[in-house]
């Protein structure tokens, strides 16, 4: 099951443009994969397959406003170019020292010892994040013992929670893809046909991702 094509289907549909870039290279691919020092799962090749990030829908309405990324609720796909970059950005300042104590005491995961308590580990491949605070939807390598190996997890620099986002990149895409269809996330549109006019909200819900693991996953 593919469940990040049922998760863009579903999201396609309220969109008058597409909502992924032309599918990755095998040279995307690999690249990325070189970069990171780690084979990517087979489940986010194929996402990876299907578009190589989200589209860049319209310019910011405003200087200091951004246009709302879909498909993670908040937070956008990376193109590969992109993920390594955020990639290589987040290791060049944890080799060059700049993260002095890598271990974050005051940390807390949902659920709990499920991810080391690392500000960053090079173990983390970013694949998402938001725009303009970097916090960042990754594969996890490197789990905490009661984690599982190339679960998704977010991290960042300015948070003091960690969440466990599913333990596969397709289960990640399938509870995402639950709590669209069951309104309990914020679900906007970015008006294609009047680039004057902000987003429009479809329904309300719990505006991030992390509420609804909050809610579904305690302590």
């Amino acid at each position: 099951m593919n469940a990040f094509k049922q998760l863009v289907d579903f999201l396609q549909a309220y969109a008058k443009s597409p909502i992924l870039n032309p599918p990755a290279t095998p040279g995307d691919l690999s690249e990325f994969e070189d970069a990171v020092g780690s084979k990517l799962p087979e489940d986010v090749r194929a996402a990876y397959r299907l578009g190589n990030g989200e589209a860049e829908r319209i310019e910011p309405i405003k200087p200091d406003k951004y246009p709302y990324p879909w498909i993670f609720s908040g937070k956008s796909f990376y193109s590969t170019h992109t993920a390594i970059d955020e990639y290589l950005g987040w290791k060049k300042n944890l080799d060059g020292g700049l993260f002095e104590d890598n271990e974050m005491d005051d940390l807390l995961v949902y659920p709990s010892n499920t991810i080391k308590n690392n500000l960053f580990n090079p173990n983390w491949i970013p694949i998402g994040g938001s725009y303009a605070v970097p916090n960042i939807i990754a594969i996890d390598f490197d789990p905490a013992p009661k984690g599982v190996k190339e679960q998704v997890i977010t991290f960042s620099a300015d948070q003091t929670k960690y969440f466990q986002l599913g333990t596969s990149f397709n289960d990640f895409c399938l509870f995402l893809l639950n709590q669209y269809k069951q309104q309990k996330m914020h679900l906007w549109v970015l008006r294609d046909d009047d680039p004057d006019k902000e987003e429009e909200l479809l329904y309300t819900g719990l505006c991030r991702i992390h509420d609804c693991v909050e809610e579904r996953m305690p302590l």
